[in-house]
């Protein structure tokens, strides 16, 4: 089919077309859009055909395709223009404040957005496509009557306040309650503001709790501030620790233990109850998990690394009282020729909660016995595991495996023989590597799996402490390795209202 033009305009039409086939050949036309129309859509040899082109509606490109014996033919048509304003020239708002629902007509498929200059009146829900509406929140009005004036494409609305003076017009006596049992009800008060934070930071945003439920914070730091008064619940947990390295040796001779696994994060998982007040800032801090300690290497001088702590979560006034806070764990320690020693769990530092369960020892070399965790028994936040234990090289068998963390640690990893020790499996970072020899012949403990967290509503779930670092081996060409620790799992923070 020949003819058409490369682009149709919005408005659409009709265009002549040609089917360009031999004398003897019959032809079928079909097309997959409805506001595309071929007459006549059958025949035989070279015919002049019509297409016709619906208006297009919408303010999208939108293209369709002819389909002449199975060769496609495009048809593109122009978007239409885009028209958009308000449905109302002014709104009314009592002096109390509230919510302002002003509609919005568009162009199908045309996005729009709005915005005010005045800090009285703040936006919830400025931008959408085609019909919708738009959605801000006034502040009382403490003074004289005020208006702002909102613009959207080529109309304006204009927002009036009534001023604190003013109030509705007085009614009529009430005629006098028949007489009867009973006192007289007293009438329903008016429903509170809805409380809106407004928060700047790692993420800023508008959060309304009527409408929005919860506000849930990752990593960072957050400057907050509040409509009006109100009572909140804030909950948290810390940063867990990272897990220690394992430790190699250089001497032709033994090998050692994994490092210790991090500790957990300590936790509030009741919810701290804070009042909040309107013209308050606040800070609230999400701490992260710790780093793990590197395996000890040539460059390193054969010293592992120790795990880092979580750093802290806290909810406080800006420079003032804490109202919550929490440490992180520490790291597990670097593995020696005995054992690392493992992290400690965070602490409670104020507000109720529950401090984050220590890591456990890293295995001991040349002995079946391993160190667990010592997680906090009946909480959600474990420690994490120990490492695993090597054994001599000439023994050609995997080391033991690294305990799992106390109460709801994860488990420990696995040495495994002719090759690098299983990774730990946790649910909060992982276990480091066993290390090997260059031709993979034998093995070390494989890494303690880090502890469990808890999950905080709206954010990731499983902030504990990291694994333990796996144990070395060593070989007389030095080729071998210590494991590196896993990173402790970040911590997070949940709003909402009391």
């Amino acid at each position: 089919m020949t003819g058409l033009p490369g682009s149709v305009v919005a408005g659409g039409g009709e265009f002549p077309a040609t089917v360009a086939t031999a004398r003897e050949c019959a032809w079928t036309v079909e097309t997959d859009a409805s506001w595309v129309q071929i007459t006549p859509h059958t025949g035989q040899g070279e015919t002049e055909v019509a297409v016709a082109v619906a208006e297009n509606p919408n303010g999208i490109v939108r293209t369709a395709s002819i389909s002449v014996n199975g060769t496609q033919v495009p048809v593109r048509q122009e978007a239409a223009a885009c028209r958009i304003g308000w449905n109302a020239a002014s709104v009314d708002v009592p002096a109390a404040g509230g919510t302002v629902t002003i509609g919005v007509v568009a162009t199908p498929g045309c996005p729009w957005q709005t915005s005010n200059s005045v800090a009285w009146l703040r936006g919830t829900r400025t931008s959408g496509t085609g019909n919708g509406s738009a959605e801000f929140v006034a502040n009382a009005n403490p003074d004289s009557e005020r208006t702002a004036t909102l613009h959207l494409g080529d109309t304006s609305v204009a927002v009036n306040q009534a001023s604190a003076a003013s109030g509705p017009e007085p009614s009529p006596p009430a005629p006098a309650p028949a007489p009867g049992p009973g006192p007289t009800p007293e009438p329903n008060p008016a429903p509170p503001l809805p409380l809106i934070a407004t928060y700047a930071g790692t993420a800023a945003g508008v959060h309304n709790f009527d409408t929005s439920g919860t506000l849930s914070l990752g990593p960072g730091n957050y400057v907050i501030t509040f409509n009006r008064a109100g009572t909140i619940s804030v909950r948290g947990v810390a940063g867990g620790g990272g897990g220690g390295g394992g430790k190699r040796r250089d001497d032709g001779g033994s090998v050692t233990g994994g490092g210790g696994g991090g500790g957990g994060g300590a936790a509030n998982l009741a919810g701290q109850s804070v009042t909040v007040a309107p013209l308050t800032t606040y800070e609230a801090v999400v701490g992260t998990g710790g780093s793990g300690g590197t395996g000890a290497t040539e460059g390193s001088g054969n010293v592992a690394g120790n795990g880092g702590s979580g750093t802290q979560t806290y909810f406080r006034i800006l420079g003032g009282t804490f109202y919550l806070q929490l440490a992180g764990g520490n790291g597990g320690g670097g593995g020696t020729n005995a054992m690392g020693a493992g992290g400690a769990g965070g602490t409670v530092a104020a507000g109720p909660g529950v401090p984050g369960g220590a890591g456990g020892n890293g295995g001991q070399f040349g002995t079946a016995a391993s160190q667990p965790g010592s997680g906090t028994a009946g909480a959600t936040t474990g420690g994490g595991g120990g490492g695993g234990n090597s054994n001599e090289q000439a023994s050609k068998s995997g080391g033991a495996p690294g305990a799992a963390g106390g109460a709801s640690g994860g488990a420990g990893g696995s040495g495994a023989f002719g090759g690098p020790g299983a990774s730990g499996t946790s649910d909060s970072g992982t276990g480091g590597e066993g290390a090997r020899d260059v031709n993979s012949n034998d093995s070390a403990g494989g890494g303690g799996g880090g502890g469990k967290g808890i999950t905080v509503s709206g954010g990731p779930s499983n902030r504990g402490g990291g694994g333990g670092g796996g144990g070395a081996i060593n070989t007389s060409n030095s080729a071998d390795r210590g494991g590196g620790g896993g990173a402790g799992g970040n911590g997070g923070m949940s709003i909402g209202i009391r």
